[in-house]
């Protein structure tokens, strides 16, 4: 007996795509309503304030992941210093994950 490719599979497409909009909107509050933690308070003072963030030009530290340091400095100088919109790329980068993952499972099985 063969099962169905999950991409066909209308039921496996609508709870995934309930599933990741539950996942979206529970991040999203909590970028609003969590305080930073150490890292990031890190990152925005190390990298972001500064611009500091490329290698061989920033302080030395594992914290320093350079794609979201730099999305994050273009998010401080456009829109300003708020947590949400310092945590506004990984909160992006969750949707494009959600659509890798839909596209993956769809060549699956």
């Amino acid at each position: 007996m063969t099962s169905p490719k999950t991409g066909n599979n209308p039921y496996f497409n609508y709870l995934f795509i309930t599933v990741c909009i539950i996942a979206f909107v529970i991040v999203a509050i909590r970028c609003v309503t969590v305080p930073f933690c150490h890292d990031e308070t890190a990152t925005f003072f190390y990298y972001l304030q500064s611009g500091g963030f490329l290698p061989y030009h920033a302080h030395v530290d594992a914290n320093n992941h350079i794609l979201n340091s730099f999305l994050s400095w273009i998010c401080l100088e456009l829109m300003g210093d708020a947590p949400f919109f310092l945590r506004l790329p990984n909160l992006l980068s969750l949707l494009v994950l959600m659509v890798a993952v839909l596209r993956i499972s769809k060549h699956l099985a």
